[in-house]
């Protein structure tokens, strides 16, 4: 490594420090005390690049959709795992308290967030493949309505499962 590459690697490095530091606050100011704050949901055909979906499920197309959150609720597999009390809880059945400090930090500002990724699990629920921090939070803040997407392929699973929801915009 030459001068230049070693004082780039350093600040970059410096600057992960930094935010790793302001995560760290943010996360302990919000345990103490959570803010209110109403779910804002990004619907535009960009907000995809936002979840992490394979390349294949992109190429298959995209639904977006808009539901009840308690239709969706009762349509999980394992609701549990996101019910409000685990908001804080981390660990192998919690959740990372950083992301769930970045999901309220997002909606204080009022930044939407993309949709969550339901896909059908085995059982014929609805299985979340993206988005358990945005869910958690979302249940935690009593949101009504709930923002979803899944694969163009599973529209028909989806309506059937949640027939109330309300078709928000098809990406293909």
């Amino acid at each position: 490594m030459n001068q230049d590459e070693i004082k780039d690697f350093i600040d970059r490095q410096s600057a992960i420090a930094q935010e790793n530091s302001r995560i760290r606050k943010l996360v302990k100011g919000y345990k103490k005390s959570t803010p209110k704050v109403n779910p804002i949901w990004d619907h535009s055909h960009e907000s995809i690049s936002y979840n992490d979906l394979s390349k294949e499920v992109l190429s298959a197309g995209l639904v977006i959709l808009s539901a009840n959150f308690s239709d969706v609720w009762s349509a999980l597999h394992r609701p549990e795992v996101y019910e409000a009390t685990t908001l804080w809880k981390s660990g192998a059945q919690g959740h990372n308290p950083a992301n769930i400090a970045k999901v309220i930090e997002c909606w204080v500002q009022e930044i939407k967030l993309s949709p969550i990724f339901l896909c059908p699990h085995e059982n014929g629920l609805a299985l979340v493949c993206d988005g358990k921090h945005r869910l958690t939070v979302a249940r935690y803040m009593g949101a009504e309505i709930i923002s979803l997407m899944v694969c163009a392929d599973n529209l028909a699973w989806f309506q059937k499962l949640i027939p109330n929801a309300h078709l928000v915009l098809n990406i293909n």
